[in-house]
């Protein structure tokens, strides 16, 4: 049974590893450009198309924090079953991984929607 956690826990590492890393090199490519990191007139001309990379890159975060949350339940699942602290810290990272989700979907949905809206608001898509 110890092997089995240890095998789920050094997976779950892994697949951690593996979505940060492809969700920086997508923030770097697919994000960057709908970004505050470029001009408005930049991110409007990028958001305005729905870029396939905008949305696949956000879809890798939220990915992230899936895998971070089920890498929290398998070391939870390690712990003595009193450990109040330990589920205290799900709970917790749970809540913060649903606003991420949320957030996010915000970024998929809404924001190529005010970028490509007519006449645009510039001061509803500036606050993101």
């Amino acid at each position: 049974m110890q092997r089995h956690r240890a095998r789920i826990l050094w997976s779950l590492t892994w697949i951690n590893i593996g979505t940060h890393v492809l969700g920086l090199a997508l923030a770097l490519v697919g994000i960057r450009p709908g970004s505050p990191l470029v001009t408005l007139e930049e991110r409007l001309s990028y958001l305005s198309t729905a870029p396939a990379l905008w949305t696949i890159g956000w879809g890798v975060w939220m990915a992230c924090a899936l895998a971070l949350l089920a890498f929290l339940a398998a070391l939870l699942g390690c712990l003595p079953e009193s450990s109040v602290a330990g589920t205290l810290a799900l709970v917790v990272a749970g809540a913060g991984g649903a606003v991420d989700l949320v957030c996010e979907t915000v970024h998929i949905t809404v924001m190529p929607g005010l970028a490509s809206s007519r006449p645009l608001t510039t001061d509803l898509f500036l606050a993101d």
